[in-house]
């Protein structure tokens, strides 16, 4: 572990840090965090500072959110720790993961919230809120590319983590065409021919370019930055359909027949909202109408469900639109929220309730209310942990 080798954690950062990994420690046991194949997994789903000495603030982020929430919902010895340590699936620790902080945010709403709750199927559900005689269900759901496209969408994923890290070390930015997956050891190249890059771009202000026409790779170093609005980086991957999140609504609408219908938090982490028809569409006004009319007949048929909360992962600043402040929009029933959240990233929700469903207006605001202070969230878990704010544990790079 690299925790005390990180220059842009202060020492406080440095002691939440350590704190956090006996969390993780106590909760799953003192061995996992070292099992070969639970390492991986771990590094997948971005627990730093466990595994590298990465420059950048997310990944810490991630880490000692998932240790207040495990400490803040008394979960070390419960089942779904017991669960997560016998089931080493990405997919698995993801879902818990949403449904932590799914839990947590109706807990800084206000709410109680209640994991597992049984059902009528006697099928456990994801999470139960109440509040002064209110019930509220809500089912956490992760939506993965079909497996020919999981390995693009992992390697975009970890070349743009790599970039951005290049890009708070050196004063230069990096755009253009990431290309296709290279082998493991083509991939460690490429990732030393770009450093290489930025170091001396960052010294002398001449522009370079790292290329591999075999894999349609072609950046370009340079001190100029990208005119707002215009994608920074793109990669080869065939269009998806937004049909993947539609199998989660039919598995949800099935389940929860006879019981109080819930509203489906589906995290999609198959790159529809750069991969997809929402690629195409430069405005989140103009995402929300193309959402609410693609999904409203199909929520409509789902007598069983309140709406849906869709969202990619946390974006980076890096892939965010320029205008990434905290706001929300409303659009023929649909509304749209954009909220930054700590560690240099944004989250934008969609939230479409189901017409037909006599408080799901009322209650789509009242979770729109919930994703606007989704930015508060970190630094009231770790008050709640008795820790300091995040802005005292990190430095910033710039």
């Amino acid at each position: 572990m690299w925790i005390d080798e990180v220059e842009y954690l202060t020492s406080e950062g440095r002691s939440v840090a350590h704190w956090a990994v006996s969390v993780l420690e106590h909760s799953l046991g003192p061995n996992l965090l070292h099992d070969r194949k639970a390492v991986p997994l771990l590094e997948a789903l971005g627990l730093w500072p466990l595994f590298s000495r990465s420059p950048i603030p997310w990944d810490y982020a991630n880490l000692v959110q998932f240790a207040a929430e495990i400490e803040i919902l008394k979960l070390a010895n419960s089942g779904i720790m017991k669960k997560l340590c016998s089931n080493l699936v990405l997919e698995e620790w993801a879902h818990v993961q949403l449904q932590l902080d799914t839990a947590c945010l109706g807990l800084l709403a206000g709410w109680q919230a209640q994991l597992e709750p049984p059902l009528v199927t006697g099928k456990p559900g994801d999470v139960r809120f109440v509040f002064d005689q209110k019930h509220l269900f809500i089912e956490a759901r992760l939506r993965y590319p079909p497996s020919a496209g999981l390995l693009g969408e992992k390697f975009f994923n970890s070349m743009v983590l790599f970039i951005s890290g290049l890009e708070l070390q050196y004063p230069m930015h990096i755009t253009g065409e990431i290309g296709k997956p290279p082998p493991t050891k083509r991939f460690a190249q490429l990732r030393q021919r770009l450093e290489e890059a930025a170091q001396a771009t960052s010294q002398d202000g001449s522009e370079r370019w790292v290329e591999d026409q075999e894999r349609g790779t072609r950046l370009r170093v340079s001190k100029e930055a990208t005119p707002a609005g215009v994608a920074r980086l793109s990669m080869p991957i065939p269009p998806l359909s937004l049909d993947l999140l539609l199998e989660c609504l039919d598995e949800k609408n099935v389940e929860y027949r006879g019981a109080v219908p819930p509203w489906v938090r589906i995290e999609e982490r198959a790159g529809l909202w750069q991969f997809s028809e929402l690629a195409a569409l430069s405005s989140r006004e103009a995402r929300l109408d193309f959402l609410v009319l693609y999904f409203r007949e199909k929520l409509t048929s789902s007598s069983n469900l309140a709406g849906m909360i869709l969202s990619p992962k946390l974006l980076l600043t890096l892939q965010a639109p320029p205008d990434a402040r905290s706001s929300k929009i409303e659009r023929d029933g649909g509304i749209a929220v954009r909220c930054p959240i700590p560690g240099r990233r944004v989250r934008e929700t969609i939230i479409i309730p189901r017409g037909e469903h006599l408080t799901a207006s009322a209650e789509a605001e009242m979770l729109a209310g919930w994703y606007e202070k989704e930015d508060d969230l970190l630094n009231w878990l770790l008050a709640r942990s008795g820790q300091q704010p995040f802005n005292v544990l990190v430095r910033d790079p710039k």
